[in-house]
């Protein structure tokens, strides 16, 4: 258990390790090029990993999701740290910051972004976004779906990673993601 201001929460519970081989897709507007599928990590035998790739080109930003919503993230109302490893080795110098994107019940999707600090260092890295669930679009934050309203409709469910590309061009990279966990910090 995890103490905070005096009420107890449960430690953070990974949500998705890419093991069980979720099917994955690329954004629909994404370049012709780009791949995101689930492989085994080149650096751990036997570990499965999200990998989202792409070449050249120009254009806002890369993205890759899960085929369908996955593992619930926000059951209900509350703040929340959100901890994804990430391998940056082939991040290009061109990112810009890391998008983790959720959906809701009413299929809203959410996109939280957090600057890339590490492009290019080898090795994983943990990359974390804080959310308040009951103030769901702060500051750049977006939301687009069906039903867009700008409230989370519970449960709220893992969708997704983007990232943002600097003077609208990239010379190709690829990132690693693994081990998706969530901890409530507060109500």
């Amino acid at each position: 258990m995890v103490l905070y201001t005096g009420v107890a929460w449960a430690a953070s519970e990974v949500l998705e390790d890419f093991e069980s081989g979720p099917q994955v897709k690329v954004e629909n507007n994404s370049h012709p090029d780009t791949q995101c599928l689930v492989v085994e990590d080149p650096g751990k035998t036997g570990n499965h990993v999200m990998k989202l790739s792409w070449a050249a080109h120009s254009g806002t930003h890369v993205a890759g999701s899960l085929s369908t919503p996955g593992a619930v993230v926000f059951r209900e109302p509350g703040i929340y740290e959100v901890t994804v490893k990430v391998n940056l080795e082939q991040c290009p110098p061109e990112s810009r910051k890391m998008a983790l994107r959720v959906v809701d019940a009413r299929n809203e999707a959410f996109q939280y972004s957090v600057p890339i600090e590490k492009a290019g260092e080898p090795g994983w890295t943990e990359m974390k976004w804080t959310i308040n669930t009951n103030d769901p679009l702060p500051g750049a934050s977006k939301s687009w779906g069906d039903r867009v309203d700008g409230v989370m409709d519970f449960p709220v469910k893992f969708y997704g990673f983007a990232m943002g590309l600097k003077n609208r061009k990239t010379e190709g990279g690829t990132l690693l993601f693994d081990e998706i966990s969530v901890t409530r910090i507060s109500d």
